[in-house]
């Protein structure tokens, strides 16, 4: 619940649109599938509270007057 990832893009309408489509489309966040990964049972042993619930949320899209990021 208190650890999250910002993700910012900045570029074209084409890069931007290819970047939220794979964000929010192609990447399956709340994954059903348990696999045999070392990083998965040690999560678990550790008690994370989260579950498997990851999820990707938009906070904010439109446009900037100038770039932010050289």
């Amino acid at each position: 619940p208190g650890e999250f990832n910002l993700v910012v893009v900045e570029g074209g309408h084409k890069a931007v649109k290819f970047m939220k489509k794979l964000v929010m489309r192609r990447i399956k966040w709340g994954s059903d599938d348990q696999g045999s990964d070392d990083d998965d049972d040690a999560a678990d042993a550790s008690g994370d509270a989260s579950g498997g619930a990851n999820r990707c949320v938009m906070v904010w899209e439109g446009t900037i007057p100038r770039a932010a990021f050289s």
